[in-house]
């Protein structure tokens, strides 16, 4: 039996509410749905490190979630409990998987990238239309974010060897993923367009700080677009709301060069 883990706070009952309903819209046969209690701050105080408490929690919830499935050699889906999945989305990962030879496969993430994101920002609507998907090997790319992954059964030991041997927990934990990945120590890529986006609670962050909300509203605004089925009026009006707060008339003719960069079928490659 495949699973599904989602990492839940004891006391936001409403996001476990709101993600238990959204996956029993894509459940399929053969795969079941756990919650793994997340490990708060005042859990994780002994842990070494110089992450926060928040970040710690988080780190060693994802650790928890992988620990707690890893003696069988099925598939374990771990997600964050402000995320949603696309109709298909769980076979579509269970194919992925068995065709290549992928660690850990990210449903979405945040790049950072800007040629991958506008190359694939020109591809994303002809891909969806066409029913088809492309594995993007993240090796080389500036990303973050692990809201979504899923980690093959034949390497859910090494990747718990390797996320056991964070003793110091100096670095969030999908930074440490995807230094993990820049080392060869792991395979790591993302499946696109994206078979999972940030749902609305994603807006209201439980480890992040507002220092960095702007960027992370931005980059969340774009993971929103390259997801399989964007609502487009939503994404709409962060957008606008963003253009709102930070935009100048000379950054709305340099978005108006990307736009243009980014539309399908645009020669981006000379």
């Amino acid at each position: 039996m495949k699973t599904c883990v989602f990492i839940n706070l004891a006391d936001a009952v409403g996001r476990r509410a709101a993600f238990e309903a959204d996956f029993a819209r894509v459940q399929e046969p053969g795969w079941s749905l756990t919650r793994l209690e997340a490990l708060g701050p005042a859990d994780v105080g002994a842990l070494a490190g110089g992450l926060t408490p928040a970040e710690k929690g988080c780190f060693a919830s994802h650790r928890a979630a992988l620990a707690a499935h890893a003696e069988d050699a099925d598939t374990l889906l771990v997600a964050e409990d402000d995320v949603r999945f696309a109709p298909g989305a769980l076979a579509l990962v269970e194919a992925m998987l068995a065709a290549s030879d992928w660690d850990i496969l990210f449903t979405d993430v945040g790049l950072c990238d800007l040629p991958t994101m506008l190359s694939l920002a020109g591809r994303r609507a002809a891909l969806a239309a066409q029913g088809q998907f492309m594995l993007v090997d993240l090796r080389a790319r500036s990303y973050f974010g692990a809201t979504a992954y899923a980690v093959r059964g034949a390497s859910k030991a090494k990747v718990r060897a390797a996320l056991d041997a964070a003793i110091q927990l100096d670095q969030p934990y999908d930074l440490y993923l995807r230094d993990l990945g820049r080392s060869g120590d792991l395979k790591i890529a993302t499946c696109f367009p994206f078979l999972s986006t940030p749902g609305s609670l994603a807006d209201r962050s439980q480890i992040q700080s507002n220092e960095t909300a702007p960027f992370d509203r931005a980059m969340t605004a774009f993971r929103r677009l390259m997801y399989l089925k964007p609502d487009l009026e939503a994404c709409g009006r962060e957008i606008a709301g963003l253009r709102a707060e930070f935009g100048t008339a000379e950054s709305e003719l340099v978005g108006a060069v990307f736009s243009v960069l980014a539309a399908p079928g645009f020669p981006l490659d000379r």
